[in-house]
């Protein structure tokens, strides 16, 4: 029940753009919305705030005009962006669903193979975290002050001071 409130909030949402576009149009003495009037009515208030309450999966005004502008003509009449709006706003019928799965072609069978993929990268990651974790367990044991029997020569030789970390040089003479 909530949801077709919502939707027939949308849909009143949508006609009130309608009658923005169409007096605004009237005003210019023209018949078709371009994708610069689209963008240009966001400066106004209650079209932007229409506009936010509709929450288009599409928020830039580019976007949605090419969205909106299914011939691509670079313009669309009130009407069109009437009807094309209206669909963005209504819930997904059975007949949109199978479309979208046609339209797709062969989803199942790529989503399941990206599935396995995924599973094959997870239990690399895995093996790697253990990897790094082993590594920086025995790099921790060697950067240990209080352990100065090192196994490896020149850590345990650092370790006992006889041989000392460059001195890093002093700052540049050029800077920025």
């Amino acid at each position: 029940h909530a949801s077709q409130i919502r939707v027939t909030e949308d849909v009143e949402t949508v006609a009130s753009l309608r009658t923005y576009f169409e007096a605004s149009l009237l005003l210019d003495d023209r018949t078709t919305i371009t994708e610069r009037e689209l963008r240009d009515a966001q400066f106004v208030p209650a079209v932007a705030k229409a506009f936010k309450q509709l929450d288009l999966p599409l928020t830039d005004m580019k976007e949605l005009f090419r969205h909106l502008d299914k011939n691509r003509k670079g313009a669309i009449t009130v009407e069109e962006f009437e009807h094309h709006l209206r669909n963005m706003v209504k819930p997904s019928t059975a007949l949109d669903v199978c479309s979208l799965t046609a339209s797709i072609g062969g989803s199942v069978t790529y989503v399941s193979r990206m599935g396995r993929r995924s599973d094959v990268l997870m239990d690399q990651m895995d093996t790697l975290r253990d990897l790094l974790e082993t590594s920086y367990s025995e790099l921790g044991r060697l950067a240990d002050p209080h352990l100065v029997t090192s196994p490896v020569a020149e850590v345990g030789l650092r370790q006992k001071g006889v041989i000392y970390n460059p001195i890093p040089p002093g700052p540049p003479r050029y800077t920025r």
